[in-house]
């Protein structure tokens, strides 16, 4: 899918966060669902990036849907994480792993997206 389809694709989620007419609705991207469903997770933030408020992280392949430790899958951290930069992104990242034992888990996802780069809002 090229930019163009991409942003044809999500052309009505944004058009509905613009129609509400409010600054506190925003758009939540998620890099596990955008890939599993073969969408480009760079392209996607790019095509949604005026309404970007939150993006989620956690891993999975292409064969079965899953919010696993980053790490655990295909998504591309790396290119995702140079992506946010690019579009000036500066709002929360938030984990959403979905395994046991969470908090090592976690924390595991927290230490590889540092490696990656990845780190804190400036407050």
């Amino acid at each position: 899918m090229d930019f163009n389809d991409m942003l044809m694709a999500l052309r009505p989620v944004i058009a509905f966060a613009d129609g509400v007419g409010s600054p506190l609705v925003g758009i939540c991207y998620d890099i596990a669902n955008a890939h599993y469903i073969r969408e480009d997770p760079v392209a996607g933030l790019r095509a949604v990036r005026s309404r970007l408020d939150i993006v989620h992280l956690s891993d999975t392949g292409r064969d079965a849907w899953r919010h696993d430790p980053v790490g655990q899958g295909s998504c591309d951290f790396a290119a995702f994480g140079t992506a946010l930069s690019e579009i000036g992104y500066a709002k929360t990242s938030m984990l959403e792993i979905v395994a046991d034992p969470p908090v090592d888990l976690i924390v595991g996802s927290h230490r590889r997206l540092a490696a990656w780069g990845w780190a804190p809002p400036a407050t």
